[in-house]
């Protein structure tokens, strides 16, 4: 760990909050009405807007503790905005035993060495599993992990931080998905030789992965293969279940897609027992078994897609009225 990182680890570790504490220190009053501005437009978040009320506060030429507090809040930008360019994301590595290794990935696409600071994560496991009879089961846990206190990030590398193996327990489901999400507390990054910066949110993407029973081929099943199975006249619902988990996380929402026409044709009877592959495909909870409820969300989610083109809609949290 270099001199400049050890300096500021404990500080960081004890408090990190999203503005700067005047600590007792006397502002300008010709400069309170602008910083009172800068304050609520960091705790906003409009920090382009927080921008330009730093540069007129500059412009001015503060001076003692006045300058000190404009420095504090441009620390609090230039920590946000360093934060948010930084890669942070889980990779997930299936072990010979059998069991999960999780590990955090970590780079920067600037030219600068990091030293990013932070402490223990609390690294969260969701677990959902769906048997041959379409009932799904939840499960929910979490545990601390090490080694994200102080980690380094060198200028067009990837750096690889191990988390941990993890059991994924099946029992009778046809499969389960396992969803892994990191939070990593409020810490600081050092660029350089440059002094630290404080970030209050890192944010990692979360990493997902499907084990499937023993018993089932384990080749990935195509998209149009399950729309054109849901289609037939003879459908099983084990043999729906079967495919739908088979299908690649990259190419859920082409099967969406593909599943649009095919829902709207079905009966209500017929689509309340797929309710179970578009629930496992979409992720959604909340609309239950209801097949009406299940019609409307999907051809809301068609608009969206004809809607957006080529992109897939940001939002698939669509809001459909309550049911009764």
């Amino acid at each position: 760990m270099s001199v400049a990182v050890a300096l500021v680890v404990a500080a960081t570790l004890a408090s990190c909050s999203s503005t700067p504490e005047r600590l007792g220190r006397r502002v300008d009053p010709t400069f309170e009405s602008a910083f009172e501005a800068l304050e609520l437009a960091v705790d906003d978040h409009q920090d382009e807007l927080a921008r330009r009320i730093l540069q007129g506060i500059e412009a001015r030429s503060p001076a003692g503790d006045t300058r000190e507090q404009m420095e504090a809040f441009r620390r609090v930008l230039d920590g946000r905005a360093l934060g948010r360019s930084l890669d942070l994301r889980l990779d997930l590595r299936r072990r010979k035993d059998g069991r999960y290794r999780v590990d955090l990935l970590a780079s920067y696409p600037g030219l600068d060495h990091l030293s990013v600071i932070s402490g223990p994560g609390r690294l969260s496991l969701l677990l959902s599993g769906i048997d041959p009879g379409g009932f799904e089961q939840k499960a929910a846990s979490s545990t601390a992990v090490f080694g994200t206190g102080v980690f380094e990030i060198r200028p067009g590398e990837v750096t690889r931080i191990r988390l941990g193996d993890f059991e994924l327990p099946i029992g009778a489901a046809l499969a389960v998905r396992a969803t892994w999400d990191l939070s990593l507390m409020p810490g600081e990054v050092v660029r350089g030789d440059a002094a630290g910066v404080p970030v209050n949110d890192f944010r990692v993407r979360s990493g997902q992965t499907v084990r499937l029973a023993s018993f089932l081929p384990t080749d990935p099943v195509p998209p149009e293969e399950l729309a054109r199975y849901l289609a037939g006249d003879v459908v099983s619902l084990p043999a729906m279940i079967e495919r739908a988990v088979r299908i690649p996380v990259d190419q859920r929402a082409e099967a969406l897609d593909l599943l649009g026409p095919v829902v709207e044709s079905m009966t209500l009877i017929e689509l309340e027992r797929a309710v179970p592959v578009l629930r496992w495909l979409s992720g959604q909870r909340e609309l239950g078994g209801d097949p009406a409820r299940w019609r409307a969300w999907m051809a809301l989610r068609t608009e969206q897609v004809e809607a957006a083109g080529d992109e897939e809609p940001e939002n698939t949290d669509l809001v459909l009225p309550s049911a009764g």
